[in-house]
């Protein structure tokens, strides 16, 4: 092997070597969790602490708030069909512009974007409808 062809083999070598350390520390990095944050106080609680509400007030605040959570709740869940139909539109409109290729891979795309906001209405659904929801839990 001649010297140029060497020094290249070398180098070559160096950074693919330099290219998997570097690999590995994003790795151990990308994998530390950070701490949650404390969860916030709910409305109830944060009108105890600057209002300094009795135990029953607080516990009507409470109830308030689950009943307006609520009511706000199902106010969503009537104008869904109509955010629904908007979003088909709007992905038509968008489809329509688009090569077949591109067709078959926004499909897919949709695809899981629609998976993800039906598990994100059932967590809010059976949130806002279980019977045991109280202020500080339908506000997080």
């Amino acid at each position: 092997m001649t010297k140029p062809k060497m020094k290249a083999t070398g180098l070559l070598i160096a950074v693919f070597v330099s290219g998997v350390a570097v690999g590995g520390a994003g790795a151990a990095l990308a994998d530390r969790t950070e701490p949650e944050p404390a969860p916030r106080p709910s409305y109830a609680e944060r009108l105890e602490d600057e209002l300094g509400l009795t135990p029953d007030q607080r516990v009507f605040v409470e109830e308030a708030m689950t009943r307006y959570t609520r009511r706000v709740h199902d106010i969503e869940v009537s104008v869904r069909s109509i955010h629904d139909s908007i979003g088909r539109g709007t992905r038509e409109e968008i489809m329509g512009i688009l090569d077949e290729r591109q067709q078959a891979l926004y499909a897919e795309y949709n695809v899981g974007v629609d998976r993800r906001r039906a598990d994100y209405r059932r967590k809010q659904d059976a949130k806002f409808y279980d019977s045991t929801t109280t202020d500080s839990t339908a506000r997080r």
